[in-house]
């Protein structure tokens, strides 16, 4: 399927086969948990700070004894038959040939009713940022620091996006929600330009000033964007 070189990690196994199983047990397809929270949401909330992408696939009636590499190769079948009848699904199908993911993790569950669940988590470990950056505002003022861990690239900019807090789903809400998600909401708060970015050796700062979003309950999204050739920069 065209896929990018990528190494498994069993941290992002671990919580993708937690999502595997929220799924199942709520016998719904959907990626929203029932905190209202989106994929990147979760998985940041769970200690993974960085670009994510989250593929969800569900089979049911499945025949006993089917071997889960069969299932695996289905799932993979159907992204690519939703991309060629351009379906929403076709993003699934995406995820798997887009380059800049370096690592995925792969969760799966086969309930007792013989339904199938697998989410494929792919992961852009581009950029750390430093453990000092705060997660709960309290100003207006933000500084984003850290450095990047990819080669030859750097960091020439970020866009900064505002999501509400929508509060615990219903299973009604879940079953509305079900299916491919947007990674990140319609309200921009501000752009960082490159110029105003701070950049020494693999090392980055950037300051933010988000007073247009609060005060609010939620999320803040900071979408930083990196080059190949850190040297073209401006």
């Amino acid at each position: 399927h065209e896929a990018q070189q990528v190494s498994l990690d069993e941290f992002v196994c671990d919580l993708a086969s937690e999502r595997a199983l929220s799924v199942a047990e709520l016998g719904i397809s959907c990626h929203w948990t029932h905190d209202g929270l989106k994929p990147y949401q979760y998985y940041f909330l769970q200690g993974l700070k960085t670009h994510v992408e989250e593929s969800l696939y569900v089979q049911t009636n499945v025949p006993e004894g089917t071997p889960f590499t069969d299932l695996i190769t289905a799932a993979h079948a159907s992204f690519v038959q939703a991309k060629t009848d351009n379906k929403a699904e076709g993003c699934y199908h995406d995820n798997l040939v887009r380059a800049g993911h370096t690592h995925v993790g792969l969760g799966m569950c086969l309930t007792a009713s013989n339904t199938f669940v697998m989410i494929e988590v792919f992961v852009d470990r581009m950029i750390e940022p430093d453990k000092t950056v705060i997660q709960e505002l309290t100003s207006p003022n933000f500084k984003l620091t850290g450095q990047v861990v990819r080669e030859g690239w750097g960091v020439y900019g970020a866009l900064v996006w505002k999501d509400v807090d929508i509060g615990r789903l219903s299973q009604e809400n879940m079953k509305e929600m079900a299916g491919p998600y947007t990674d990140y909401s319609d309200e921009q708060v501000t752009v960082v330009w490159p110029w105003q970015i701070e950049c020494s050796d693999n090392l980055f700062q950037m300051e933010m000033d988000l007073s247009s979003a609060l005060p609010f309950v939620g999320h803040i999204y900071v979408q930083v964007f990196l080059k190949k050739d850190d040297g073209s920069i401006p």
